[in-house]
């Protein structure tokens, strides 16, 4: 899940102010993502798809659903449903030891995924995503939109590798129990219902790496307000020198 920001209006007036801003596009959204290899900041040569103007990287390709059901997005075609989506990136910082990068971003649509969706297809998705930085989506990890397969294909490698089946511990459960604090135990046994196929089930507890998401809410604006969220410790440890003035001189930029 994205950290950081979330309005949330304490009255009827501001919510209809707040949403009449973001409908006539008057807010402007700040984030920070942690990126894949040395985002660019001139233009490349046979690159398609973007352009990069005094450093900052735009992208306009059309967003839209490729599994309703998953609620899994991709770079699609509006005449196959998907919809227009601009975003802008100017690199902060560059890590050469992990190869990563940390971006700025300005969303000025507001697609489901979009900054998630432009990252990939521009062959630098989010360190650990769950989602979009995976193999399933083909050789280069959807850099493109080139998959080397059909999308159908593409939805059915994300559904077989996030099958439940694989996420659950196939030993006893009185192996299990027998590990267990007798307190615990207890307290466990309450939670239990016999009749319950569910509750007979154990499963693996994710790696912390799948509990963070690397993409924060930084700012949102308005003609006469603005708020920030404290910025996460994935961006604090990259040590770049003046962190907060470099992102108010790159917000200017985007």
């Amino acid at each position: 899940m994205t950290s950081g920001l979330l309005l949330i209006a304490k009255n009827y007036d501001t919510s209809v102010r707040l949403q009449s801003q973001i409908s006539s596009k008057e807010v402007a959204k700040y984030y920070i993502c942690h990126v894949e290899g040395c985002f660019p900041t001139e233009p490349i040569n046979q690159c398609t798809g973007f352009e990069i103007n005094n450093g900052v990287v735009v992208c306009s390709q059309p967003v839209g659903p490729i599994s309703r059901r998953m609620g899994v997005h991709g770079v699609v075609p509006e005449s196959a449903g998907g919809k227009f989506a601009r975003t802008h990136f100017l690199r902060l910082n560059y890590n050469p030891v992990t190869n990563t990068s940390l971006v700025i971003c300005r969303l000025f649509t507001g697609r489901t995924h979009q900054i998630r969706v432009h990252v990939q297809y521009l062959g630098y998705p989010i360190v650990d995503d769950p989602l979009y930085n995976s193999a399933d989506w083909g050789e280069l990890k959807g850099k493109g939109a080139n998959y080397g397969m059909t999308l159908e294909e593409v939805v059915q490698r994300l559904s077989d590798s996030r099958n439940r089946e694989k996420y659950r511990i196939q030993e006893t459960d009185e192996k299990l129990e027998s590990s267990l604090d007798p307190n615990v135990l207890e307290r466990l046994q309450l939670c239990k219902d016999p009749l319950c196929p569910d509750c007979k089930l154990t499963f693996k507890d994710p790696e912390m790496n799948n509990l963070i998401l690397r993409l924060h809410a930084y700012r949102y604006s308005g003609s006469d307000w603005c708020y920030s969220a404290p910025l996460p410790s994935w961006v604090i440890n990259e040590n770049v020198p003046d962190l907060h003035g470099a992102i108010e001189e790159a917000m200017k930029q985007l």
